[in-house]
């Protein structure tokens, strides 16, 4: 703040040397700009959009992180890319259970997409190997959704996210 008074206050002074300069027709000086008299009050940046069409996705040992959260109802494409070490897939359910809180099948370690509502769209293991990237786009409606990775024991080590269509 002290920073910016003192800009401010060199600014002023530079104008009255400017004004003191000049001269008008009938040889009197004077100032032609009105002086500030307070500081200027910072702007906040523009606000970020309420919903993003395009989501990225970032794959690793053992998480996935988004960049938006909240998407427009229509079509959104999900840029995704593994920078882990070990294979991963991307799933996309419709649910209104938390992402954490699905039911689990223990005989294959995987989070039980039917029970869940069943998968929307999906991104397979195949094509998300280590540092793989892929895009994908869906149509979603309104509401809410949990993205995972269900490579089998990924989802209970924290593979999971809720996203939110509006």
């Amino acid at each position: 703040m002290k920073r910016l008074t003192a800009i401010l206050m060199f600014a002023m002074a530079l104008v009255f040397v400017a004004a003191a300069c000049g001269s008008s027709d009938d040889g009197a000086n004077s100032v032609s700009a009105p002086i500030p008299t307070t500081a200027p009050v910072p702007t906040a940046a523009p606000a970020a959009s309420a919903s993003a069409s395009t989501v990225n996705v970032e794959l690793s040992e053992f998480s996935i992180s988004l960049d938006a959260t909240v998407g427009g109802a229509g079509d959104i494409t999900f840029v995704t890319t593994n920078t882990g070490a070990l294979p991963h897939e991307f799933v996309i359910l419709q649910s209104d259970v938390a992402s954490d809180a699905l039911t689990v099948d223990t005989a294959t370690a995987k989070a039980d997409e039917t029970a869940a509502g069943g998968a929307i769209g999906r991104i397979p293991q195949a094509d998300l190997g280590a540092g793989a990237s892929t895009s994908v786009s869906f149509n979603l409606a309104p509401g809410n959704y949990v993205l995972i990775c269900n490579v089998a024991g990924h989802y209970q080590s924290g593979m999971t996210t809720a996203f939110t269509v509006q």
